[in-house]
């Protein structure tokens, strides 16, 4: 009997020197009229006995470690949702891992890595960790489970990653990822990493982190962030994380978190990202006809502190402005030629601090007047705010 080149595999060889878990399956499959696979079920059914084989001679042996390396699984869609159960929750006939008679419980670690899958949707089963490592997957899909820990590592594919009504009680890692999408719906996390990665999207819904880690990584856009809870700000780093677009509760969470911890600098940076997106948000509801006097009245006093200051972020905005706003007032009633504005820097200046002094006089005379002082009043404003952001850091 000839053995499977792959390194520590003693089945038959299948195809091109490889055994039924590690050849490519070219030729396990038609291609039908409608461009759909159909796959040989002979061949299917005996690579999933030999994964159950596989599985209960590490029971037997009492080594409670499955490790699914260079796995090239067929391209069907391994779903658990549709389980061939009795009443009492048993198998009635062989299923995927399980063989008939059990029930779906994989106690201990289950290691994929460098496998291929194409749907993975995992539902209700009893398993203590499951880790995946250089995997080429479509959609991984966990839901209705308690897990001990959860690894995603090292993984750049067209990959969405979902997980619904979960449980994590000790940890759970998504690092040197570069995949499409990321959903957390209903999780409880003891213990909580993403560094190193990037998504393209993500939905973060109704999670729990009591300790977590968010480190060197990009997020394109965040979909959703409604209820995203922080049980442990003491425990909880946030730290180089590149969040390019989000809903304002997402940077609303994060600013209060920085400010909680006295870090101004990162506090107020979200503070702008937080309202950069209301100030869209506003913008939105104006092009869609929606309540339209209040949101462009919220639109003007917004877009002026956007363009005034930054949101505060920018001392020197306004007073560019303040000065950009005098030197007008000066020059404006009188001659505009470009001798008369570039001659007599002194004498500009002189004006300059005449007209400062005159607008913060409360008394107005005229409605050019009264509007002038209002306008530089709300910039002398804006700057205090910006140079008290600044002193605080």
């Amino acid at each position: 009997m000839k053995k499977c080149s792959h390194q520590n595999c003693d089945l038959e060889v299948e195809n091109n020197d490889k055994c039924t878990f590690h050849c490519e399956k070219d030729d396990w499959f038609t291609i039908n009229e409608k461009n759909i696979k159909i796959w040989d079920e002979k061949k299917v059914d005996k690579f999933w006995k030999e994964v159950r084989k596989y599985i209960k001679d590490r029971q037997d042996n009492y080594q409670w470690i499955y490790f699914f390396e260079s796995f090239i699984f067929p391209d069907i869609t391994i779903d658990i949702l549709n389980k061939p159960t009795n009443e009492d929750k048993i198998l009635i006939k062989d299923f995927y891992f399980w063989e008939e008679g059990s029930d779906l419980k994989l106690e201990g670690l289950v290691s994929f890595k460098n496998c291929s899958f194409y749907d993975f949707l995992f539902y209700e089963i009893i398993v203590d960790s499951i880790s995946f490592k250089k995997i080429k997957a479509e959609v991984i899909k966990l839901s209705n489970m308690e897990i001990k820990s959860l690894y995603f590592d090292k993984i750049n594919d067209e990959l969405e990653i979902e997980l619904d009504n979960i449980n994590i009680t000790e940890s759970c890692s998504f690092g040197d990822l570069n995949i499409d999408y990321l959903a957390l719906h209903n999780v409880k996390f003891e213990d909580m990493t993403i560094r190193a990665s990037n998504f393209y999207s993500a939905i973060f819904s109704n999670i729990r982190i009591n300790n977590g880690l968010f480190i060197n990584s990009t997020i394109d856009n965040i979909w959703s962030s409604h209820g995203f809870h922080i049980e442990n700000k003491d425990t909880f780093t946030y730290l180089n994380m590149d969040v390019k677009k989000a809903d304002r509760e997402y940077f609303r969470l994060f600013k209060n978190y920085f400010f909680d911890k006295k870090d101004y600098i990162n506090g107020n940076e979200m503070y702008q990202k937080e309202m950069d997106t209301y100030l869209l948000g506003l913008w939105k509801n104006v092009t869609k006809r929606r309540n339209l006097i209040k949101n462009i009245q919220d639109i003007i006093v917004t877009a002026f502190g956007k363009y005034s200051s930054n949101f505060g972020q920018s001392w020197l905005m306004p007073l560019l402005w303040i000065i950009i706003f005098l030197f007008l007032k000066v020059y404006l009633p009188n001659d505009c030629t470009l001798s008369y504005w570039f001659s007599g820097y002194a004498y500009l200046w002189d004006k300059i601090s005449e007209q400062f002094y005159i607008l913060l006089d409360l008394k107005a005379s005229g409605l050019w007047d009264l509007l002038s002082k209002t306008l530089l009043g709300l910039l002398v404003y804006q700057l205090t705010v910006a140079i008290k952001r600044k002193t605080k850091y």
